[in-house]
C-alpha cells in the first residue's frame, strides 16, 4: 500500500487546481476570440467584403467598391471637413 504525506496530497491538490483553472481560462479565451472573429466577419460582409477561407488563412476582398454600399464604416472614405482641415498640426513626437 502506498502512503502519502499531507504535504504531498496538498501539492497534488494545488497542481490539479492550477491545471483546471488554466484549462477553464484557455477555453474561455477561445470562445471570446471566436465571438470577436464572427462579429468582425459580419461587419466586413455588411461593408461589401467577401470572406475567402482556406485551411491556413482567411482573406477579405472588397466586392462592392462603391461608397454608397450599405455598411457601418463607409465614413472612412469621406473627405475631411473644413474644420478638420484647418485644425492645428499635432505636436512632434518626444525624443
Amino acid at each position: 500500500m502506498i502512503r502519502f504525506s499531507i504535504r504531498e496530497l496538498m501539492l497534488l491538490t494545488a497542481l490539479v487546481a492550477v491545471c483546471g483553472a488554466w484549462w477553464v481560462d484557455r477555453r474561455t479565451h477561445a470562445s471570446e476570440w471566436k465571438f470577436y472573429a464572427t462579429c468582425l466577419e459580419k461587419l466586413l460582409i455588411s461593408d461589401g467584403f467577401e470572406i475567402l477561407r482556406d485551411k491556413d488563412w482567411v482573406r477579405a476582398t472588397r466586392i462592392s467598391p462603391s461608397m454608397t454600399a450599405q455598411g457601418s464604416s463607409n465614413t472612412a472614405f469621406a473627405e475631411p471637413s473644413s474644420a478638420h482641415a484647418t485644425a492645428a498640426k499635432p505636436a512632434p513626437p518626444r525624443r
